[in-house]
């Protein structure tokens, strides 16, 4: 049969003539639907075709089984009217449209506009191909541009993954496998949930960004990253989050401009200004730079840092040039390593190397240790401090302790022995016992009030002692030594002051005042870098600049 160069006469003949089904579809069948120039619409079968100038103008209405073809696409429904001049048709019921056995889409209903080549199918809309199956109220789906968007909430399914996605917005570019979606977005998956206001994902890269704020839940432990901006690379399991980035987990919660989390590795690195809370073991950490290692649940930082640890009402700042935390909950322990300094209402030190023991609340100072209490400087080969509710409980130098106190110009109390364990009350010294080969100098006064009641000193002497235990009683309210007490015989010898000559010097043997060395908690904080500059580049994973899309 030849086709009609004004096909629509031959739609409305069939109409004025009585033909049983069987003739009409024969008729039908690979009928050309449209002018030269124009789009064309191919009629495939129907079981019945009406042309009503009266009800339907110039259009053509096809009833039951309908099938048409247009540019390479086909659609099937139960009614469809085909509109005048190839303007396009509107589906009404029961609507399947296939795009290259590459594209399913089917609803309620359809309208197709030639001109645009958009289609608009509303009520139980489900599109499918071979990346991803949507659900929604409405979708236009642009067959030139193989591109389709909603303005209704609708969900996506990815089968790659079987992840989804649902939002109020959203853009899918076929072509370029880019979806794009806005307002209330949400991203689930198998081990996290993600969700904001702007996303993009790739189905070929499988690369979920979000741009307009981010919140990503891991569903393994209930941990939360909140940012401005994140990527998830799902091929690699690695994750970024930038701009005011917060997270929570398990008692903690941390804070730093941008975080690089690896899911398969359990690694995650946080970058510049951050500040990391514990509320369950009680310390808050400042850093340039942090790395996590969730399998042994230790955090490392390879840079000089700040760690305030919370104990009763005193908050003990310790810096260091690097520092590990590591162990479980309640029985964590802190390594700080490099120009160490300790800063306390009650005590202020420094060391080379830390070590703070959670279970038993004792701090060691290891390599040139000094510690200043009071008006008192005290070092040893290694101090051992051991934490109360109230501060300092003992403290303990099993070698070379030497203790030092400034009490007039040139005139220094001393105290030396191989063992030394110190008592506290208040979180001032109260007794200090020296074990083997106890040493002591002390400068005597006589303290008065004349008659303004105003404080004199006099000075009597100097008081030299050995003694291989001896006993040191401080004063509480006031400081100092208020008396020694020898556990075993003592050899000593008292030097008058009025036959002390200016050339008289009273040191032990290792005598040395590090009043320089005190750390000022004003200058180590004024002092502190927040940000990161990569010491060793390869020893680091680095933060990826935000990727854009470039397709």
């Amino acid at each position: 049969m030849k086709y009609l160069s004004n096909s629509y006469h031959l739609a409305q003949i069939a109409t004025k003539l009585s033909f049983d089904k069987t003739i009409l579809l024969l008729l039908l069948f690979g009928l050309n639907w449209g002018l030269k120039g124009q789009e064309v619409i191919n009629i495939l079968r129907t079981n019945e075709s009406i042309y009503d100038q009266a009800l339907y103008g110039k259009s053509t209405l096809l009833r039951g089984d309908v099938k048409i073809e247009y540019g390479g696409s086909i659609l099937t429904s139960d009614e469809v009217l085909v509109k005048d001049q190839n303007a396009g048709f509107e589906a009404t019921k029961n609507v399947n449209i296939n795009q290259g056995d590459s594209l399913f889409l089917k609803g309620d209903k359809a309208t197709y506009t030639s001109a645009t080549k958009v289609a608009v199918v509303r009520n139980n809309v489900e599109l499918e191909d071979k990346d991803l199956f949507l659900n929604g109220p409405q979708l236009n789906y642009n067959r030139a541009l193989s591109e389709a968007y909603y303005i209704d909430r609708s969900r996506i399914r990815i089968k790659k993954n079987n992840d989804f996605i649902e939002s109020n917005f959203g853009h899918y570019y076929s072509l370029r496998h880019l979806l794009m979606f806005t307002d209330s977005v949400i991203y689930e998956a198998e081990d996290f949930t993600m969700s904001g206001n702007d996303l993009s994902y790739n189905t070929t890269n499988e690369l979920i960004s979000y741009t307009t704020g981010a919140t990503t839940i891991r569903k393994s432990d209930s941990s939360i990253f909140y940012s401005l901006k994140a990527q998830y690379y799902q091929q690699t399991h690695e994750a970024y989050f930038y701009g005011n980035v917060v997270a929570f987990n398990d008692g903690l919660e941390f804070e730093a401009d941008s975080v690089y989390y690896n899911d398969s590795t359990n690694i995650a690195l946080a970058y510049n200004h951050i500040e990391m809370q514990d509320s369950i073991n009680e310390w808050i950490l400042l850093a340039p730079y942090a790395e996590n290692y969730r399998d042994n649940d230790s955090v490392s930082i390879p840079y000089r840092s700040e760690m305030i640890m919370l104990n009763g009402n005193d908050s003990i700042h310790l810096f260091s040039d690097s520092l590990s935390i590591y162990g479980s909950n309640n029985a964590k322990t802190i390594l700080a390593k490099g120009n160490v300094t300790l800063n306390g209402k009650q005590f202020k030190g420094v060391c080379e190397t830390l070590i703070y023991q959670q279970i038993d609340s004792t701090i060691t100072m290891l390599s040139a240790p000094v510690l200043w209490q009071d008006s008192s400087q005290i070092v040893g080969e290694k101090i051992i401090l051991t934490l109360g509710e109230d501060g300092v409980k003992n403290m303990y130098i099993p070698r070379e302790s030497f203790i030092t106190e400034k009490v007039g110009t040139g005139l220094y109390n001393q105290i030396k022995g191989r063992e030394l364990t110190a008592y506290f009350v208040d979180g001032k010294m109260n007794n200090i016992i020296i074990k083997g080969n106890g040493q002591s100098i002390y400068h005597a006064f006589d303290e008065g009030k004349d008659a303004s009641g105003k404080i004199q000193r006099k000075y009597i002497g100097v008081n030299q002692s050995e003694c291989s235990d001896m006993e040191i009683v401080m004063r509480i309210d006031e400081g100092g030594v208020a008396s020694i007490k020898f556990l075993t015989k003592p050899e000593n010898s008292l030097t008058p002051a009025a036959i002390i000559k200016a050339s008289d010097s009273f040191f032990l043997k290792e005598f040395s005042w590090l009043a320089d060395k005190k750390p000022s908690l004003l200058n180590d904080q004024s002092n502190f870098e927040w940000l990161f500059y990569p010491k060793i580049a390869t020893k680091n994973i680095p933060l990826k600049d935000l990727e854009q899309d470039k397709n």
